[in-house]
């Protein structure tokens, strides 16, 4: 699966979301995720779709997103594995 292919449906189910989810607030942290992981890595879209672990990083950043909804966090760690995978597409290291 590329990047793009990433359907609303495909996140809900990774996050296992009930019926009746605000689908506006699953467009946003998609569309959230996806942005970061383009900002960070530099790739452009056609680029990341090349990589298929770019998914699994996109479920985990958008599982961390809409499970970490507030300001205050306990953590100020990174997830290793969305770290990892990141850092190994990485093309802007200024």
């Amino acid at each position: 699966m590329k990047l793009s292919q990433v359907t609303q449906d495909v996140v809900c189910q990774y996050l296992r979301l009930p019926d009746g989810y605000d689908p506006y607030l699953m467009e946003g942290i998609m569309d959230s995720a996806r942005s970061y992981i383009l900002g960070h890595t530099g790739l452009t879209p056609e680029q990341a779709d090349e990589h298929d672990d770019l998914v699994m990083a996109y479920l985990l950043l958008c599982q961390d997103m809409y499970d970490n909804r507030s300001a205050a966090q306990d953590e100020k760690s990174v997830n290793r594995t969305l770290d990892t995978i990141l850092s190994l597409h990485t093309r802007n290291l200024v």
